[in-house]
């Protein structure tokens, strides 16, 4: 990282006793669950691998893990950036680790499965949701604390994003009927917002996938599938006809989602725009906006579109991709190489004694994916 990351000590209180410290994971290997970025790089937290951090202007990935020592598991849950800091959950320990550039700190092992998400609010508050439920913490003791969810272990609570008034706004999957969307503030606590109201023209017990325009109006996804823009107390109702996991708006205006299956897609002018991409995915998880570049996380990896095209960042069992903490990702590589479609564009005998340059694109090589960027 260009720009220190600064560590920092937190103490936190003891979780009930009630909650469950190993969940099982099916998530593939290859798994992508959370991203996020600064000027310099790209953060990826993966089922697995650990935490990949991606130099934007070279390419070069940088590997957190368990086997190097920099993190307690490699099985990641959550990141974000607050402060100057860098702060990461895993799936079962319970444990975030603050990151300082090469060196990490971990912060806390408890006895709860995982922090599905993190938000630090001011006068130093930390809020964090771990299975159906969302506590807050200052100054190591825990002074607030709502139930989202007590039969749902692992992934009650999807996001977790403030507006522009530091309203914390909470998108959940709940057993009742209105308690979907809830929000946090210092003044006021918990609340849920469509507690009360009579009819909802949506299933109100499920948000997946929350976005805040400019405007500071709220933007979710039903598990009913349709596209809510909520505001005061108005809704706007679009019925999409798939379930976005995850969504952003970029610079313009125009709201960009991860589906359930995996597949990109865009909404403005109240119209669905789909993007196909040639690498299937059966699962998505989570996306974030860079400036003109869309990076979204799925069960085959890392994805990236801009200008048109996509690039595929492979997290699979490649030594080429996962041995050492600086890995640059290059074609200038000896060797046979396939599309992936199985066609081969290069053979290591047309190339005899020098080094050769591929297009940009995914290939085969050897029995592995590489991304030539």
């Amino acid at each position: 990282m260009k720009k220190a990351l600064t560590l920092c000590v937190m103490v936190l209180l003891s979780i009930p006793s009630f909650a469950i410290s190993y969940m099982f994971d099916f998530r593939p290997s290859n798994a992508v669950t959370c991203i996020t970025h600064d000027e310099a790089n790209i953060y990826c937290a993966t089922r697995h691998k650990g935490l990949a951090v991606i130099d934007k202007k070279t390419g070069t990935i940088t590997w957190y893990t368990r086997e190097n020592g920099s993190l307690p598991s490699n099985n990641l849950q959550y990141i974000t950036i607050h402060d100057g800091k860098l702060f990461v959950s895993d799936f079962n320990l319970g444990a975030i680790t603050c990151v300082d550039d090469h060196e990490t700190d971990t912060l806390r092992i408890s006895n709860i499965e995982s922090f599905s998400n993190i938000f630090f609010a001011a006068d130093d508050k930390m809020i964090a949701s771990y299975g159906g439920y969302v506590d807050v913490y200052r100054n190591g003791v825990r002074t607030d604390s709502v139930t989202i969810n007590p039969m749902i272990l692992d992934g009650a609570v999807w996001k977790m994003k403030s507006d522009s008034q530091g309203v914390l706004w909470i998108a959940s999957q709940t057993l009742k009927p209105y308690h979907g969307l809830t929000t946090y503030t210092l003044q006021d606590g918990f609340s849920f917002v469509f507690e009360g109201k009579s009819e909802l023209p949506f299933d109100g017990s499920s948000a997946r996938g929350l976005a805040i325009d400019q405007n500071d109006h709220i933007w979710f996804c039903s598990g009913s599938g349709h596209l809510v823009d909520y505001y005061g107390d108005s809704f706007q109702v679009h019925n999409l006809g798939f379930v976005a996991e995850d969504m952003s708006f970029d610079e313009s205006g125009r709201l960009w989602m991860i589906t359930h299956k995996g597949e990109l897609k865009s909404f403005e002018d109240c119209q669905v725009k789909s993007y196909s991409c040639e690498v299937k995915n059966a699962i998505g998880y989570c996306l974030d906006v860079d400036g003109d570049a869309i990076y979204f996380g799925t069960d085959n990896g890392l994805f990236k579109y801009s200008d048109g095209e996509f690039v595929v960042f492979d997290f699979s069992d490649s030594p080429a991709l996962i041995e050492g903490p600086n890995i640059q990702l290059s074609a200038s590589v000896q060797g046979s190489w396939f599309d992936l479609q199985g066609r081969r564009v290069a053979n290591s005998s047309e190339f005899q004694g020098s080094s050769f340059k591929l297009p940009k694109g995914v290939y085969i090589q050897n029995g592995k994916k590489f991304v030539v960027k």
